[in-house]
């Protein structure tokens, strides 16, 4: 089957998850939030090339539910040009959809991408979690680092909620809102000086009418549907 590959957060945390402690304990709630995500990666391969990445999320967060969706410029996403595989089977644009995630009464979580354009919502059941860019870990989504990884890193003296990790060729560093638990900034290089990672997160406002109030009449499919 062809994998279908995201750059959400959670597939941007890889980077540096495997240094710390990832913890799938469930965390408790701390209230609505509404934030603009700004994403920046500067990479130098071995031979030389230098890339830079840039993108923006919106990440809006309710009672037991977290929408993220891309910010897409203007005219940097065009549906007819993404609609010519044809309106049977074309690829499912992970860059147009947003992702819905929920924590049911019993703690089970449920993922759901929705794709305006199409006006489709896709079911991704947990062995798809990985080709989406999702590590299936509740606290991870709802606070985008689980509050739990802070335990292993060092409080910066003199910076209130300040966190550094320093273990190998890594270097992590965390700007913790205790307030809303959320990170405000996460900021990760290597020693050589060839990978860093920045992660930038604002307050921003909510629109006046939230986008999971507009799913009325999509189409229900399931993400195998999208699998060749």
């Amino acid at each position: 089957m062809k994998q279908i590959m995201s750059l959400s957060f959670a597939h941007y945390l890889v980077g540096f998850a495997s240094a710390t402690v990832i913890s799938l304990a469930m965390a408790a709630p701390a209230g609505d939030v509404d934030l603009l995500i700004d994403h920046r990666l500067t990479e130098t391969t071995p031979d030389g090339v230098t890339r830079k990445l840039h993108f923006q999320e919106r990440m809006y967060r309710r009672a037991n539910m977290v929408w993220v969706e891309r910010v897409l410029p203007a005219g940097a996403h065009d549906a007819a040009e993404h609609a010519k595989g044809g309106h049977e089977h074309k690829h499912l644009d992970l860059a147009a959809a947003a992702r819905q995630v929920t924590l049911a009464a019993d703690k089970t979580i449920s993922v759901r991408l929705v794709n305006v354009h199409d006006k489709v919502v896709i079911n991704v059941p947990p062995p798809e979690y990985g080709n989406i860019g999702f590590d299936g870990n509740w606290a991870n989504a709802w606070h985008l680092l689980d509050p739990k990884q802070l335990k292993t890193m060092q409080a910066v003296p003199g910076k209130a909620e300040h966190y550094r990790l320093k273990k190998g060729n890594l270097d992590l560093q965390v700007e913790w809102d205790g307030k809303g638990e959320f990170p405000r900034r996460v900021e990760s290089r290597n020693s050589e000086g060839t990978r860093h990672k920045l992660m930038v997160v604002s307050a921003a406002p909510a629109p006046k009418v939230l986008p999971w109030a507009n799913l009325q009449g999509y189409a229900q499919k399931e993400y195998s549907d999208y699998l060749d």
